[in-house]
């Protein structure tokens, strides 16, 4: 392993390939990320088809943080607005794939 001066040591780890669909080369990293995506698709699924007008506690706990980003951006007149929605997405996409990774046995598929 080559010494990058000051004692940094260069690491680099690349995803591991398991199979090829045509040109598509499919990896462990791919397939967390997918298992992610379907996680948070289902949860989303579940919580939409029980909303109730007068929310119950669960509901209100998983509204709380989109209130709150929502209060804090309705303030703003800028073109953020619009964009609140993908940066949320994106957040918590990110979270769930790093609360998978640290499940045993996830990042060896």
């Amino acid at each position: 392993m080559p010494i990058l001066g000051a004692g940094l040591v260069n690491v680099s780890i690349k995803a591991e390939a398991l199979f090829t669909i045509g040109p598509l080369e499919v990896t462990n990293s791919m397939v967390g990320a997918l298992l992610a995506s379907a996680i948070l698709l289902i949860l989303a699924w579940l919580f939409v088809g029980r909303q109730a007008i007068v929310p119950g506690r669960l509901q209100g706990i998983i509204e709380l943080p989109v209130e709150w980003l929502g209060g804090i951006v309705a303030g703003s007149t800028s073109r953020w607005r619009g964009y609140v929605s993908l940066i949320l997405a994106f957040f918590l996409m990110i979270l769930a794939a790093n609360w998978l990774g640290l499940l045993p046995g996830v990042g060896t598929i």
